[in-house]
């Protein structure tokens, strides 16, 4: 704490301390009726002391000047430390003449209850009045320049502060730990609110901010209970905008309150047109119950400017606006719409996340990139109207957004960031464009409306979780270029039942189709060289595995699948010795070269006589087929007409699709 006084104490405060320190280790003290003093220096003046045993008790009456041997001299200040600890000190009576208080000179007089500074007291120091617990009431001297460092701190019982006009100086944890009090005026002579000044003043109800002010810092406010704070009182909307907030904690804003310009309470917030830029946090958690009005003027908005203002209904953002910060209308709970204007470039992350109330969005033409959570839990939003420049999705932008039916991708989205779309309950459609390169982890994890997507071809891999829980989508054709499927990609597409891989595909990670209790048939061609555990475990649908490649893949545990007993595997017929005794394949019981698809008579080629044999099979007139497992073309398990058609067709075309 000396270390910050050194550094923002004035100078005349500081050379005045400095004097104050080096009387009194120097000067003789004396007893004038039973208070010491020391009588040279200190502005020309007596300054009270400490005695050097015991402590004062009782009422003490500080008088305007003091005689000592025929000189009379003005009492000018109370020394460092000359009350403190003084427990038994009841009451306190000053006088005019009276300029400074010095560091720690009442510090632990806990039954003080009441000061009233004379109109000549220019200074209060660090710890002044700090520990004064039973202190209720400070009446400032209206020629007071200076406040130190924790000169109340911990004054719990401090009902109110009226800080004069005269102030020019607050410094760091003034007034820090004042719990009780309810009402703080703050004068136009202030401009920078020290860091911590009023933290922990968890009572605050209304407060005053002089016009003087134009920097609050870090945690001015902080550990002022939430929703204590009721009203805010300010005479200068301009200059308002302008103030620099260090952080969240340094507007008393941020503790919910209404706000009141020269007396008036404000429900529809109407900038001037003389602001070209709303500063940070300015009006985070204020209560205005109307619509918020920006004129064209204002270039920027800045973060967290207009966070948790939970009633206002309405904002029209004007053309010229050109940027908005993080989080700046995060939790705007009743906005209904909003259109970005075609002169934003810049938007915020969070920037309109949990917007409950927010249908519509629109956005313009210049913006090209929509940030990590801009519109994250917009709960209601129902149509999204792109931009023709945004290139690139955020991660969670529009994560719960649970109305949202169709989406219409524009031609320039080159990315789009994890879980993106993730739980957005009501999606069916989404168009995604051939521009887009890359989808993040997770994208549509649990859409479970989900039921029509085509990916584009320049996408290179399927991300972790990209389709996970997508319960109603059917049917997938994975693009030629991918050659990755990440883990769970589609876990639990409970309903997917058509299932096309990538043609350049070599891995496909764990559990990336576990669960996926509809699907009957599977294709792997053969660039994939390995499948992680549980990939398609649940599987249980499956009646046919067609594996392309020549040499077996790695399969990573038993676990990859769960219908050995019950599905065929189809290998080429120069592998299927190679899969007979590689690890986790050959429990397949049911191994079949491709090539004897159609076989059934078993002869080792299809042929007329192979429909021949299993119409007299399926018509009752033949014995047991020879080779049921070939004969079973379409690879459901069971014989029937069906095999018959696909056979014939398989004769007049020359391939089983």
């Amino acid at each position: 704490m000396k270390q910050g006084f050194l550094k923002t104490m004035s100078r005349a405060l500081l050379l005045a301390c400095l004097v104050c320190a080096a009387t009194s280790m120097s000067a003789e003290k004396v007893l004038i009726d039973g208070l010491y003093y020391t009588l040279s220096g200190n502005f020309g003046g007596a300054t009270v002391e400490k005695p050097d045993s015991g402590m004062y008790v009782g009422d003490i009456d500080i008088p305007a000047e003091v005689t000592y041997n025929g000189v009379t001299k003005p009492v000018k200040a109370v020394g460092v430390s000359a009350f403190s600890g003084d427990t038994l000190l009841t009451s306190v009576t000053f006088h005019d003449n009276m300029k400074v208080i010095y560091l720690y000179a009442f510090s632990g007089c806990t039954q003080l209850k009441r000061i009233d500074l004379p109109n000549t007291v220019t200074s209060v120091s660090d710890g002044a009045f700090s520990g004064c617990t039973s202190l209720e009431t400070v009446t400032f001297s209206n020629q007071l320049g200076a406040i130190g460092m924790s000169a109340f701190y911990n004054c719990k019982s401090l009902k109110s502060i009226d800080i004069p006009n005269s102030c020019t100086y607050l410094d760091y944890n003034a007034f820090q730990g004042c719990s009780g009090m309810t009402d703080l005026v703050i004068g136009n002579g202030i401009k920078t609110v020290k860091s911590k000044a009023f933290s922990g003043c968890s009572s605050l109800q209304n407060v005053t901010i002089g016009t003087g002010v134009t920097e609050f810092e870090s945690g001015a406010f902080e550990q002022c209970n939430s929703n204590t704070i009721k009203n805010i009182y300010i005479s200068d909307l301009t200059k308002w905008c302008n103030i620099k907030f260090g952080s969240i904690t340094s507007n008393p804003f941020c503790y919910v309150g209404y706000m009141y310009i020269n007396g008036e309470k404000v429900t529809d917030l109407e900038i001037p047109s003389t602001v070209t830029a709303i500063k940070d946090y300015a009006f985070m958690r204020c209560i205005f119950e109307g619509n918020l009005i920006i004129p064209s003027s204002v270039k920027s908005i800045g973060y967290y400017s207009f966070y948790l203002c939970s009633l206002m209904k309405e904002v029209v953002l004007p053309e010229g606006l050109q940027s908005i910060g993080q989080y700046a209308f995060h939790n705007c709970y009743q906005l209904r719409e909003v259109t970005l204007p075609e002169s934003l470039i810049s938007l915020g992350k969070s920037a309109f996340s949990t917007c409950w109330a927010m249908t519509k969005l629109k956005i313009g033409n210049q913006l090209t990139s929509i940030p990590d959570n801009a519109f994250e839990w917009c709960e209601k939003l129902e149509d999204v109207e792109f931009g023709s420049s945004v290139n690139n999705l955020g991660s969670s932008s529009f994560f719960g957004c649970s109305t949202l039916v169709v989406l219409n991708l524009p031609e320039s989205i080159r990315t789009i960031g994890g879980s993106a779309f993730r739980q957005c309950a009501k999606l069916e459609t989404v168009h995604l464009p051939d521009s887009l390169s890359s989808i993040g982890s997770s994208v549509f994890y649990n859409c479970p409306a989900l039921k029509n997507i085509i990916l584009p071809q320049g996408l290179k891999k399927i991300e972790q979780g990209t389709f996970l829980n997508c319960t109603t989508l059917t049917e997938i054709v994975i693009p030629d270029k991918v050659t990755s499927i990440g883990s769970q990609a589609f876990y639990s597409c409970i309903n997917l039942r058509s299932l096309k891989l990538s043609k350049s595909l070599k891995t496909i990670e764990s559990s990336a189709f576990a669960g996926c209790s509809s699907l009957r048939s599977l294709t792997i061609p053969d660039s994939v060289t390995s499948i992680g555990y549980s990939a398609f475990g649940g599987c249980n649908a499956l009646r046919e595995v067609k594996s392309l490649a020549l040499a077996p893949p790695t399969l990573y545990n038993e676990s990859c699948f769960s219908v050995y007993d019950q599905a065929r595997l189809l290998v080429p017929q120069e592998a299927i010795d190679a899969y007979k005794t590689a690890q986790y394949w050959k429990l397949f019981n049911k191994m079949l070269a491709i090539e004897q698809i159609g076989d059934a008579d078993g002869n080792g080629e299809v042929s007329v006589a192979d429909i021949t044999v299993l119409i007299d099979y399926l018509m009752g007139g033949g014995g047991p087929l020879p080779n049921e497992l070939a004969a079973d073309c379409d690879g459901n398990g069971q014989l029937s007409v069906a095999d018959v058609t696909m056979l014939i067709d398989y004769l007049l075309s020359g391939n089983w699709e």
